[in-house]
Protein backbone atom coordinates (compact mmCIF):
# COMPACT_ATOMS: atom_id res chain seq x y z
CA UNK A 1 0.00 0.00 0.00
CA UNK A 2 1.56 3.48 -0.95
CA UNK A 3 1.24 6.46 1.14
CA UNK A 4 -1.38 8.12 -0.65
CA UNK A 5 -3.93 5.14 -0.40
CA UNK A 6 -2.77 4.54 3.25
CA UNK A 7 -4.04 8.09 3.44
CA UNK A 8 -7.30 7.57 2.14
CA UNK A 9 -7.73 4.22 3.91
CA UNK A 10 -6.86 6.29 7.47
CA UNK A 11 -9.33 9.23 6.53
CA UNK A 12 -12.18 6.70 6.38
CA UNK A 13 -10.97 4.79 9.04
CA UNK A 14 -11.30 7.87 11.47
CA UNK A 15 -15.05 9.04 9.66
CA UNK A 16 -16.13 5.47 10.21
CA UNK A 17 -15.13 5.78 14.17
CA UNK A 18 -16.32 8.93 14.43
CA UNK A 19 -19.55 7.97 12.85
CA UNK A 20 -19.66 4.56 15.05
CA UNK A 21 -19.22 7.03 18.73
CA UNK A 22 -22.01 9.46 17.72
CA UNK A 23 -24.78 6.22 17.22
CA UNK A 24 -23.08 4.99 19.93
CA UNK A 25 -23.67 8.06 22.30
CA UNK A 26 -27.02 8.83 20.62
CA UNK A 27 -27.93 5.63 21.94
CA UNK A 28 -27.10 5.85 24.87
CA UNK A 29 -28.76 9.62 24.88
CA UNK A 30 -31.96 8.17 23.83
CA UNK A 31 -31.90 5.08 25.93
CA UNK A 32 -31.08 7.22 29.34
CA UNK A 33 -34.43 9.51 27.85
CA UNK A 34 -36.49 6.75 27.75
CA UNK A 35 -35.24 4.87 31.34
CA UNK A 36 -36.02 8.80 33.19
CA UNK A 37 -39.79 7.59 32.72
CA UNK A 38 -39.57 5.06 34.19
CA UNK A 39 -37.48 7.28 37.40
CA UNK A 40 -39.92 9.80 37.44
CA UNK A 41 -43.27 7.13 37.72
CA UNK A 42 -41.63 5.74 40.81
CA UNK A 43 -41.32 9.37 42.16
CA UNK A 44 -45.02 10.39 41.85
CA UNK A 45 -46.12 7.18 43.51
CA UNK A 46 -47.32 9.50 46.39
CA UNK A 47 -50.21 11.16 44.62
CA UNK A 48 -52.41 7.85 43.31
CA UNK A 49 -54.47 9.67 40.27
CA UNK A 50 -51.24 11.23 38.94
CA UNK A 51 -49.05 8.12 38.99
CA UNK A 52 -51.78 6.40 37.33
CA UNK A 53 -51.91 9.23 35.08
CA UNK A 54 -48.70 9.32 34.17
CA UNK A 55 -48.33 5.26 33.95
CA UNK A 56 -51.16 5.10 31.35
CA UNK A 57 -49.83 7.96 29.45
CA UNK A 58 -46.32 6.83 28.97
CA UNK A 59 -47.03 2.95 28.21
CA UNK A 60 -48.83 4.01 25.02
CA UNK A 61 -46.00 5.31 23.64
CA UNK A 62 -43.19 3.33 25.13
CA UNK A 63 -40.34 0.62 23.71
CA UNK A 64 -41.75 -3.31 24.58
CA UNK A 65 -38.79 -2.91 27.15
CA UNK A 66 -40.00 0.25 29.30
CA UNK A 67 -43.42 -0.34 28.62
CA UNK A 68 -42.83 -4.13 30.86
CA UNK A 69 -41.15 -1.73 33.22
CA UNK A 70 -43.79 0.96 33.67
CA UNK A 71 -46.62 -1.89 33.96
CA UNK A 72 -44.01 -3.46 36.67
CA UNK A 73 -43.39 0.07 38.58
CA UNK A 74 -47.55 0.35 38.24
CA UNK A 75 -48.03 -2.92 40.07
CA UNK A 76 -45.46 -2.03 42.55
CA UNK A 77 -47.11 1.46 43.14
CA UNK A 78 -50.72 -0.40 43.44
CA UNK A 79 -49.06 -2.66 46.60
CA UNK A 80 -48.41 1.03 48.00
CA UNK A 81 -51.25 2.02 47.99
CA UNK A 82 -52.52 -1.03 49.29
CA UNK A 83 -55.07 -1.49 45.62
CA UNK A 84 -55.19 -5.01 44.79
CA UNK A 85 -57.74 -3.99 42.09
CA UNK A 86 -57.01 -6.01 38.62
CA UNK A 87 -54.13 -7.32 40.37
CA UNK A 88 -54.39 -10.56 38.92
CA UNK A 89 -54.73 -9.34 35.48
CA UNK A 90 -52.04 -6.93 35.47
CA UNK A 91 -49.81 -9.43 36.46
CA UNK A 92 -50.31 -11.89 33.72
CA UNK A 93 -50.14 -9.26 30.98
CA UNK A 94 -46.15 -8.87 31.84
CA UNK A 95 -44.11 -9.78 28.89
CA UNK A 96 -40.96 -10.30 30.93
CA UNK A 97 -39.31 -11.65 27.67
CA UNK A 98 -39.31 -8.16 26.69
CA UNK A 99 -36.49 -7.31 29.92
CA UNK A 100 -34.23 -10.30 28.88
CA UNK A 101 -31.36 -9.73 26.46
CA UNK A 102 -29.59 -12.80 24.80
CA UNK A 103 -25.72 -12.21 24.87
CA UNK A 104 -22.22 -15.19 24.29
CA UNK A 105 -22.54 -15.78 28.22
CA UNK A 106 -25.77 -16.24 27.84
CA UNK A 107 -29.44 -14.58 29.11
CA UNK A 108 -28.60 -11.00 30.33
CA UNK A 109 -31.40 -8.35 32.65
CA UNK A 110 -27.98 -6.24 32.78
CA UNK A 111 -30.49 -3.05 31.02
CA UNK A 112 -33.48 -4.36 33.37
CA UNK A 113 -32.09 -5.49 36.93
CA UNK A 114 -33.45 -2.25 38.05
CA UNK A 115 -37.33 -3.50 37.12
CA UNK A 116 -36.18 -7.12 38.57
CA UNK A 117 -35.41 -5.36 41.79
CA UNK A 118 -38.96 -4.30 42.10
CA UNK A 119 -40.57 -7.24 40.97
CA UNK A 120 -38.30 -10.11 42.76
CA UNK A 121 -37.84 -7.62 45.71
CA UNK A 122 -39.70 -4.72 46.91
CA UNK A 123 -43.27 -5.33 45.56
CA UNK A 124 -43.26 -9.14 47.09
CA UNK A 125 -42.22 -7.51 50.41
CA UNK A 126 -44.99 -4.58 50.46
CA UNK A 127 -47.27 -7.11 49.45
CA UNK A 128 -46.56 -9.42 52.31
CA UNK A 129 -46.55 -6.77 54.94
CA UNK A 130 -50.16 -5.14 53.73
CA UNK A 131 -51.18 -9.36 53.92
CA UNK A 132 -51.70 -9.41 50.15
CA UNK A 133 -50.39 -13.00 49.72
CA UNK A 134 -52.44 -14.57 46.84
CA UNK A 135 -51.27 -11.41 44.90
CA UNK A 136 -47.43 -11.63 46.08
CA UNK A 137 -47.81 -15.22 45.14
CA UNK A 138 -49.16 -14.29 41.70
CA UNK A 139 -46.19 -12.24 41.42
CA UNK A 140 -43.73 -15.48 42.23
CA UNK A 141 -45.90 -17.60 39.49
CA UNK A 142 -44.98 -14.99 37.12
CA UNK A 143 -41.34 -14.90 37.51
CA UNK A 144 -41.45 -18.24 37.10
CA UNK A 145 -41.96 -18.73 33.76
CA UNK A 146 -38.54 -17.54 32.74
CA UNK A 147 -36.38 -19.35 35.78
CA UNK A 148 -34.58 -21.03 33.73
CA UNK A 149 -33.32 -18.17 32.00
CA UNK A 150 -32.61 -16.17 35.41
CA UNK A 151 -31.73 -18.55 37.69
CA UNK A 152 -27.85 -16.85 38.01
CA UNK A 153 -29.20 -13.77 39.06
CA UNK A 154 -28.62 -12.30 42.16
CA UNK A 155 -31.61 -10.66 42.90
CA UNK A 156 -33.79 -13.90 42.02
CA UNK A 157 -32.07 -16.02 44.35
CA UNK A 158 -32.54 -12.89 47.38
CA UNK A 159 -36.27 -12.88 46.52
CA UNK A 160 -36.51 -16.64 46.67
CA UNK A 161 -34.70 -16.56 50.15
CA UNK A 162 -37.63 -13.60 51.20
CA UNK A 163 -40.29 -15.78 50.01
CA UNK A 164 -38.79 -18.20 52.82
CA UNK A 165 -39.23 -16.26 55.66
CA UNK A 166 -42.79 -14.68 54.26
CA UNK A 167 -43.78 -18.47 53.94
CA UNK A 168 -42.23 -19.90 57.03
CA UNK A 169 -40.59 -22.76 55.26
CA UNK A 170 -37.34 -24.34 55.32
CA UNK A 171 -34.75 -22.00 57.56
CA UNK A 172 -36.91 -19.02 56.27
CA UNK A 173 -33.87 -18.02 53.99
CA UNK A 174 -31.54 -17.70 56.79
CA UNK A 175 -28.61 -19.51 55.44
CA UNK A 176 -28.57 -17.82 51.78
CA UNK A 177 -28.75 -14.18 54.06
CA UNK A 178 -25.65 -15.47 56.00
CA UNK A 179 -23.91 -16.86 52.78
CA UNK A 180 -24.41 -13.14 50.76
CA UNK A 181 -23.19 -11.19 54.17
CA UNK A 182 -20.09 -13.48 54.13
CA UNK A 183 -19.38 -11.98 50.32
CA UNK A 184 -19.62 -15.54 48.41
CA UNK A 185 -21.75 -14.38 45.80
CA UNK A 186 -19.49 -14.85 43.29
CA UNK A 187 -21.15 -17.66 41.40
CA UNK A 188 -24.62 -15.50 40.62
CA UNK A 189 -24.99 -12.48 38.36
CA UNK A 190 -25.58 -8.83 40.18
CA UNK A 191 -25.17 -4.83 39.38
CA UNK A 192 -22.22 -3.66 41.25
CA UNK A 193 -24.34 -0.75 41.45
CA UNK A 194 -27.28 -2.50 43.19
CA UNK A 195 -25.15 -4.91 45.61
CA UNK A 196 -25.27 -2.80 48.39
CA UNK A 197 -28.64 -3.04 48.24
CA UNK A 198 -28.95 -6.36 48.46
CA UNK A 199 -26.71 -6.82 50.94
CA UNK A 200 -28.89 -4.23 53.34
CA UNK A 201 -32.00 -6.16 52.67
CA UNK A 202 -30.34 -9.69 53.36
CA UNK A 203 -28.99 -7.79 56.39
CA UNK A 204 -32.14 -6.77 57.45
CA UNK A 205 -34.15 -10.47 56.49
CA UNK A 206 -31.47 -11.99 59.08
CA UNK A 207 -31.81 -9.49 62.07
CA UNK A 208 -35.37 -9.97 61.65
CA UNK A 209 -34.92 -13.95 61.66
CA UNK A 210 -32.27 -13.66 64.80
CA UNK A 211 -34.36 -11.56 66.59
CA UNK A 212 -37.63 -14.00 65.92
CA UNK A 213 -34.95 -16.15 67.81
CA UNK A 214 -33.65 -14.47 70.51
CA UNK A 215 -30.31 -15.07 68.89
CA UNK A 216 -27.39 -12.50 69.92
CA UNK A 217 -25.91 -12.72 66.82
CA UNK A 218 -28.26 -9.83 65.73
CA UNK A 219 -26.23 -7.16 67.69
CA UNK A 220 -23.85 -7.53 64.87
CA UNK A 221 -26.49 -6.08 62.18
CA UNK A 222 -27.98 -3.52 64.08
CA UNK A 223 -26.18 -0.30 62.66
CA UNK A 224 -26.09 -1.68 58.86
CA UNK A 225 -30.02 -1.42 60.16
CA UNK A 226 -30.20 1.38 61.38
CA UNK A 227 -28.58 3.16 58.72
CA UNK A 228 -31.05 1.07 56.40
CA UNK A 229 -34.21 3.07 57.85
CA UNK A 230 -32.87 6.32 57.14
CA UNK A 231 -33.75 5.56 53.39
CA UNK A 232 -37.29 5.61 52.22
CA UNK A 233 -36.56 2.29 50.83
CA UNK A 234 -35.12 0.79 54.38
CA UNK A 235 -38.30 2.59 56.05
CA UNK A 236 -40.72 0.58 53.88
CA UNK A 237 -38.82 -2.62 53.85
CA UNK A 238 -38.58 -2.52 57.57
CA UNK A 239 -41.65 -1.78 57.97
CA UNK A 240 -43.54 -4.86 55.92
CA UNK A 241 -41.81 -7.23 58.40
CA UNK A 242 -42.52 -5.00 61.27
CA UNK A 243 -39.22 -3.82 62.45
CA UNK A 244 -38.97 -0.85 64.08
CA UNK A 245 -37.28 1.99 62.72
CA UNK A 246 -34.92 4.23 64.49
CA UNK A 247 -37.42 6.76 64.72
CA UNK A 248 -34.61 9.26 66.46
CA UNK A 249 -33.16 9.47 62.10
CA UNK A 250 -34.54 11.26 60.02
CA UNK A 251 -35.63 9.73 57.28
CA UNK A 252 -34.57 10.76 53.72
CA UNK A 253 -36.73 9.40 50.94
CA UNK A 254 -33.94 9.07 48.08
CA UNK A 255 -34.50 8.41 44.25
CA UNK A 256 -35.02 5.12 43.12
Amino acid sequence: MNGQNFYMFYTLFIYALLIFMALRMFNIIKASKRGRVVVEAVQKVADENEFYEYINENKEKATPDIKTKLEIIELWGKAFHKNNKNYEELVNKLELNNLLVNTNKGTSIERAEDAFFYLALAIPNMLYGNGLNEERKMVNNKLKEIKDDISDQLVINIGEACNKYYDNIDDKGQSFFEKVLEGDYGEYKYSKQLIGLYKEICNAMLYKIYDEKGDERKAEYKDSLDLFATRGVGERWLKAIDLEVNNEVEIEEEKE
